[in-house]
C-alpha cells in the first residue's frame, strides 16, 4: 500500500514544473499504518545473509548425518557437506576430511563456532572458521 501510494504521488508530481517536483520523505506521505508497513518491508529487506562455516581436521570415520546433527543442535542448518575424499596430512601422514555448513542465522552460527571449535569429534580436534557472504 505504501509503495502504491508513493508511485501514485510520483506520477502526479512529474507533470509539475521542475522546482516543485522534489519528493518529500515517506513519513510525510504515509499515515501511521502505512509507515508501519514501510518499516516492516525495510526490515525484511535487511535480513542477514547466511553464514558458511568451514570445518577442518575431521576424522575419516565421520558421516554426513552425524555431522549434520552436531550442528543442528545449535540451530537451523541449510546444508552440511562432508568431503568424500580423504586428504593426507604432510606432517604426520594421517587422513583428514573437511566440511562446509551453512546456517541461515548468524547468531546461531557464531554460537556453533564458539562451542565446537577445537572440540573433539571421533578422536579429532575440529577447527572451525566462519564466513558470512557479503
Amino acid at each position: 500500500m505504501a509503495t502504491k501510494l508513493l508511485n501514485t504521488w510520483k506520477q502526479e508530481h512529474r507533470a509539475l514544473p521542475r522546482k516543485t517536483s522534489r519528493i518529500p520523505p515517506l513519513s510525510l506521505i504515509c499515515g501511521n499504518g502505512e509507515r508501519q508497513i514501510h518499516r516492516i518491508l525495510k526490515k525484511n529487506l535487511r535480513k542477514e545473509k547466511p553464514m558458511l562455516i568451514y570445518v577442518w581436521n575431521l576424522s575419516p570415520k565421520i558421516s554426513e548425518d552425524i555431522f549434520f546433527k552436531t550442528f543442528e543442535a545449535f540451530g537451523q542448518v541449510s546444508y552440511a557437506i562432508v568431503s568424500s575424499t580423504n586428504l593426507k596430512d604432510r606432517n604426520n601422514g594421517q587422513l583428514r576430511r573437511f566440511a562446509c555448513v551453512e546456517m541461515p542465522d548468524q547468531a546461531e552460527a557464531k554460537a556453533a563456532i564458539k562451542n565446537l571449535n577445537r572440540k573433539t569429534l571421533f578422536g579429532r580436534q575440529m577447527i572451525l572458521y566462519g564466513s558470512s557472504e557479503n
